[in-house]
Formats: structure tokens, C-alpha cells, sequence
């Protein structure tokens, strides 16, 4: 398993419009999780900081775990909205699937990826609704291989 981060919290602007047209939430219906309790396990991380810092360091976070072929998503800001995680590879033709937490602040779920063949994949994590009526906000992506 390779495993490769890359962190762009506070990115230019030119990357969050390319995050924003690739992993749009409202493109696709997102899997509400099942909740789990516990903290985030090992595996992929992805983080999405509050810009702005006016009500959170951190927003939300995810981990994909490739042994489980599952995606992890905690909510850590009460800030009234559901974060979302987005995973898209190429099987064929580019796959998307979204793993939804809708329950809250201190909140975490899992979601099962399904059946797909191997190859790379691109995580990122961010707001189900764009702020302001803006871009949705992403965090940093991550890529990594099953």
C-alpha cells in the first residue's frame, strides 16, 4: 500500500476552483455513514482548517482505511454544517463516492467504498454546502493506491 499526502490548507485560489470541480458534493448523492464512535483510525488522512479561524482550527477530517475499503468523516466544529468526504478513481471511467456526516459536532461515521479494482485514488474532505453561497471549501487531498 502507497500512501502519499498532500497537505494544501489555505491554498490559492486556482486549487480550490480545480477541488471544487472535482469533488463537488452536490454532484453526486452522498452515502449518509453509519456513526461509530471512537477517534479517526490510521490510514489516509485528510484535514479541512476554518480559513478564516474565527470558530475552529480544524472542520472536519477523514480517513480512509485500505484494509476495511472504508472512509471515516468527523465533524470537529460546530459551525451548523455536514461535512462530507469525497473519493474518485478510474475503473473503467471515473468513479465517484461521497460518505456523508450529517449528525453533528464530535460526530464521526464510516462508510464501505464497495467493490472496485485496484488503482489510485483521490480523497478529500469538506462542507456538504458552499459558505456563503460561494465554491465549497475542500481541504487537503490525499492520494493513495489499493
Amino acid at each position: 500500500m502507497e500512501i502519499r499526502a498532500v497537505h494544501k490548507i489555505g491554498a490559492a485560489a486556482s486549487i480550490a476552483v480545480v477541488l471544487a470541480t472535482a469533488f463537488n458534493p452536490a454532484s453526486a448523492a452522498a452515502e449518509v455513514g453509519s456513526r461509530v464512535p471512537g477517534i479517526l483510525p490510521d490510514g489516509a488522512m485528510s484535514f479541512l482548517g476554518d480559513l478564516k479561524r474565527d470558530r475552529c482550527t480544524l472542520r472536519a477530517s477523514a480517513s480512509v482505511v485500505v484494509a476495511e475499503n472504508a472512509v471515516y468523516v468527523a465533524d470537529l466544529c460546530d459551525d451548523g454544517q455536514a461535512v462530507v468526504s469525497n473519493v474518485t478513481w478510474k475503473d473503467g471511467s471515473v468513479q465517484s463516492f461521497s460518505c456523508s456526516n450529517p449528525y453533528g459536532v464530535q460526530t464521526m461515521v464510516k462508510c464501505s467504498l464497495g467493490n472496485s479494482k485496484p488503482g489510485q485514488r483521490t480523497m478529500v474532505v469538506g462542507l456538504s454546502e458552499p459558505v456563503g453561497g460561494g465554491q465549497p471549501q475542500w481541504g487537503s487531498f490525499v492520494h493513495y493506491n489499493v
